[in-house]
Order: structure tokens, then C-alpha cells, then sequence
């Protein structure tokens, strides 16, 4: 008679927990990704090529975009959740870092600029 009973499944809050981490990690932690790139990609195209950097930046947000919905698909998708969390995680550090080298690379020449003077 109770055939329809449905049964308990006893791993529901564990699931339900990597449903919403995988779902936060699609949303913020891809955004967090993607903004990183856009800020980053520009600042080292004009340190390395002097290329305007607010029309790379303009190209940049436009590829973003596609990047996101890329990231997003990714995160969804992906069988291992921690390795995909580990490796967004690792390029959003390198987008950092990198960042972070052009930024002070673009203030070397200024610098050595106001010390000559």
C-alpha cells in the first residue's frame, strides 16, 4: 500500500549544499573571474604594445560577455566540483598577479620621470 511513499534520502542537505555552492561559484565566483580579465587584459596590452587601453578596455567588456556565459556553462556542467573551484581559484590569482605587473609596470616610466626632474 505504500508504494508511492517516497524515501528519505539521507545525503538531501549534502546535496542540497553542493547544488548552492556550485550555483555561487557559477554566478560570483565566474564574475569575479571575468572581471579580473577585463581590468587585467587591458593594462597589459598597453604596458607591452602601447595600445589605447580604453578601446581594449571597450573590446574587453564586450568579450566579457561571452567569457561569463562560457565560465557559467563551465561551472555547471563540471563532474568534480572542488577541481573546478580550485582551478577558477587558480586563474583568478593569476589574472591578479598579472594585474597587479602591469599595474606597476606602467608606474616605473613615471616614476623614473619625476626623478630625473
Amino acid at each position: 500500500m505504500n508504494k508511492f511513499k517516497t524515501t528519505e534520502n539521507k545525503n538531501h542537505w549534502l546535496e542540497v549544499t553542493f547544488l548552492c555552492w556550485r550555483i555561487g561559484l557559477a554566478i560570483i565566483g565566474s564574475y569575479i573571474a571575468v572581471s579580473v580579465f577585463s581590468a587585467a587584459i587591458p593594462n597589459v596590452l598597453s604596458t607591452l604594445f602601447s595600445i589605447n587601453k580604453a578601446t581594449v578596455f571597450l573590446w574587453m567588456i564586450l568579450l566579457s560577455f561571452l567569457l561569463y556565459s562560457l565560465l557559467v556553462l563551465w561551472v555547471i556542467s563540471s563532474r568534480h566540483l572542488l577541481k573546478t573551484s580550485i582551478q577558477l581559484t587558480i586563474i583568478t590569482i593569476f589574472l591578479l598577479l598579472v594585474l597587479e605587473w602591469s599595474t606597476t609596470a606602467q608606474l616605473i616610466p613615471e616614476i623614473s620621470k619625476i626623478i630625473k626632474l
